[in-house]
């Protein structure tokens, strides 16, 4: 699959632009239009690919951020990839991870095409997910840490610890083993958990 596509900005429109790289292949990309592409400006994009019976089509996100931004809103029915590029297209993943955090609903109801239903079902899904990553923030900017880290922290939650207790051990494991598997720290975790 594609991971990232460097390339020189061909042509622009609305929610899309054509980058082509060194090769002469020209990719056609769905962006979220917060990026504010110049023609003939050379673009760094991570990019999403979604492979359907009827089509292929890619995705490109300023950072890595973003992307994952985008991969946390499709895991809820009924944002699919279009309306979940529509959301970051107003909301930066800053926004999008405060409003998660905050249970603001309200935020997301400001995002054209998304009502007050699909608005709760977003902040009622993913609430839970993003209070099991281990959230910084920095100049008032809440963003996921390490998605190893974030990964132990939601097992940990979905097994009934509170994220803010389960953080700081967490954090001091992964420190300790840099290269540990979940499979490894979960019983760890829970060992020091329970003394």
């Amino acid at each position: 699959m594609i991971g990232k596509i460097i390339g020189v900005v061909d042509t622009i429109r609305e929610n899309t632009v054509i980058l082509m790289t060194q090769s002469g292949v020209g990719y056609r990309i769905h962006t979220t239009g917060r990026q504010g592409f110049q023609k003939g400006e050379t673009v760094s994009l991570y990019i999403q690919t979604i492979v359907r019976e009827d089509a292929f089509q890619l995705y490109g996100f300023q950072n890595t951020s973003e992307q994952d931004a985008f991969l946390l809103l499709t895991t809820v029915q009924g944002v699919g990839n279009r309306v979940g590029m529509t959301i970051l297209s107003s909301l930066s993943e800053e926004q999008v991870y405060q409003a998660l955090t905050t249970g603001d609903e309200a935020v997301f109801k400001s995002v054209s095409g998304i009502g007050p239903k699909l608005a709760k079902r977003i902040v009622s899904e993913l609430k839970d997910k993003v209070g099991g990553m281990d959230l910084f923030v920095s100049q008032g900017v809440i963003k996921p840490q390490s998605s190893v880290e974030a990964e132990m922290v939601s097992a940990m939650v979905n097994l009934g610890y509170k994220s803010q207790y389960v953080i700081p051990f967490v954090k001091k494991l992964v420190q300790e083993n840099p290269e540990i598997s979940i499979e490894k720290a979960i019983p760890m975790l829970l060992n020091n958990l329970s003394s």
